[in-house]
């Protein structure tokens, strides 16, 4: 009996660090929580936040905050993955394999180094995307609510303004994706 709780004590202290990574880092909540307070401060009013963040996920005025984190930090976390596993492939020349040569590599560090950079790169890429997509509706809103502050005035307008921008956003992209390319 004390083998057996020895034997399961050991399955499961291996198993926790695979499910470990799964968990959002300490990198991924402070980016989430960063692109809560920046578009905070591009809406004008509490309400307009609030109206954004029902958009994404189901929330209240008195949690609107911390669902968006919830939320942005998910995607964190997926897009540090993305850039992870896309590294890897980048950098799959540069590893040694059962059918690669045999005996001590030139550069034994140069495949970890390659993927570091690579999803260091690739993950800040994705970042600066995804703020340009963020942003710039809620800006676009602002600027015409300011303009025609009387077409604001509806229920959940400012919402909906931005819902709309961002899925003109990401209609134009997907056009862009499948256009083909002639040159």
């Amino acid at each position: 009996m004390r083998k057996l709780v020895i034997v399961c004590g050991l399955g499961a202290a291996l198993a926790a660090p695979a499910g470990a990574s799964a968990a959002p880092t300490k990198a991924d909540r402070a980016e989430g929580k960063q692109e809560c307070r920046d578009l905070q401060r591009t809406v004008e009013t509490r309400k307009n936040f609030v109206e954004i963040v029902k958009l994404e996920a189901k929330a209240n005025r008195r949690n609107a905050f911390g669902r968006c984190v919830v939320v942005r930090t998910s995607d964190a976390t997926s897009e540090r993955r993305t850039a992870f596993q896309q590294a890897k492939a980048e950098c799959a020349s540069l590893r040694r394999g059962p059918a690669g040569p045999k005996g001590k590599p030139s550069n034994p560090g140069a495949y970890g180094k390659c993927v570091s950079e690579a999803a260091r790169q690739n993950r800040q890429e994705s970042d600066a995307e995804q703020r340009e997509e963020t942003v710039n509706p809620a800006k676009t809103c602002r600027d015409r609510q300011k303009a025609n502050p009387e077409a604001f005035e509806a229920k959940n307008a400012f919402g909906k303004c931005v819902s709309e921008e961002a899925q003109k956003q990401k209609d134009e992209d997907e056009d862009e994706e499948t256009a083909p390319t002639t040159a």
